[in-house]
């Protein structure tokens, strides 16, 4: 029994380090990604809304608009949240015009230099500015470099670059992508291992608190009965062994003296007494455990509801540079 215990501890300590690890990777890149945005927006004014269009940045070794690896993509689509932050500055281009910029570009390649490509992408999207940039790699270290170019005149109007880990970049795309299709059962995941936690994830945050307070209050129950019913237990097998020594002989001799009864009815009383005590343990143990299949059904359904929330979720969840973007296939490279 305590070896499960111990094995299960060890693997809720395991799986909350591994999601704080991956918690903290997230925010580092959110950070990196806040900064890198915040530099290139600097030099527009706030009272003017301008048409922005964003392109996944490429890796500078790599080739090809379909060669665009999945942290470039990760990268584009946390710009395209940061942006949203500028309201009053910003206006990104709708998702379904990004792809059918893609497709006439793709329909109408031919004669297409590398140098204008991305300036037709950003004029078939109608976009006033573009936003691209590119990824570089050394000693573990990713530099992001990004650029604002005017469409209209192909001028570059501001640069930036912020240098992240590059498992932290990794780790993060991956992490984005893999949400995509497995948002039902990392909401359930996280939901069994903290109750409410999966609905939080599934931005649910009515649920979160239910499920949080009704799986707690039950945990917490279980355990003050757990206490109690061991107590009690204690107490029965202290009395039971007590029933076997000589003081206890010497104990009932006094009280038959002090009653004035004989030695049967002097056994029975005490007897009678170990009887109450185990008695009163069963009657804990029996609530002790009412309590704890409770609280695990209780359990159970708060992951079925983070399931079924997730998975509600996952419909709603599309992502601006999802995969089925790249499924026109551009032969021109940058």
């Amino acid at each position: 029994m305590k070896k499960r215990n111990f094995l299960g501890t060890c693997l809720i300590v395991w799986a909350t380090h591994c999601f704080a690890a991956s918690s903290r990777d997230i925010d580092s890149f959110d950070n990196a990604i806040k900064s890198l945005v915040s530099a290139l927006v600097s030099p527009f004014a706030q009272n003017q809304i301008v048409r922005v269009g964003v392109l996944p940045f490429t890796a500078t070794e790599k080739n090809g608009l379909n060669d665009i690896s999945m942290e470039g993509r990760a990268i584009a689509e946390k710009i395209v949240v940061a942006l949203y932050s500028y309201p009053d500055a910003f206006v990104v281009v709708d998702r379904i015009d990004y792809q059918k910029a893609l497709t006439e570009i793709a329909l109408s390649q031919t004669g297409i230099s590398s140098e204008t490509i991305e300036i037709d992408i950003g004029r078939f999207m109608s976009a006033d500015y573009l936003l691209s940039g590119s990824i570089s790699t050394v000693m573990g270290q990713s530099a992001i470099r990004g650029k604002v170019v005017d469409v209209a005149t192909s001028e570059i109007v501001s640069t930036a670059e912020s240098v992240i880990g590059l498992s932290i970049l990794q780790n993060s795309a991956s992490s984005l992508f893999s949400e995509q299709h497995n948002y039902a059962v990392n909401a359930l995941f996280r939901s069994m291992l903290i109750p409410g936690w999966g609905q939080l994830f599934a931005e649910q945050k009515g649920a979160a608190v239910l499920s949080g307070l009704s799986c707690g209050a039950g945990l917490i129950a279980s355990v003050v009965s757990g206490v109690n019913q061991s107590s009690t237990y204690r107490d029965y097998k202290s009395y039971h062994d007590y029933m076997w020594t000589v003081k206890m002989i010497s104990d009932r001799d006094n009280y038959r003296i002090s009653k004035n009864i004989s030695v049967e009815d002097a056994n029975t009383h005490f007897e009678k007494k170990g009887q109450q005590m185990y008695a009163a343990y069963k009657q804990k143990r029996k609530l002790f455990v009412s309590i704890t299949s409770a609280t695990a059904g209780l359990w159970f359904l708060n992951g079925i509801n983070a399931y079924i929330g997730g998975n509600r979720a996952q419909r709603d969840f599309r992502l601006y540079f999802s995969a089925e973007c790249f499924s026109t296939t551009l032969t021109l490279g940058f």
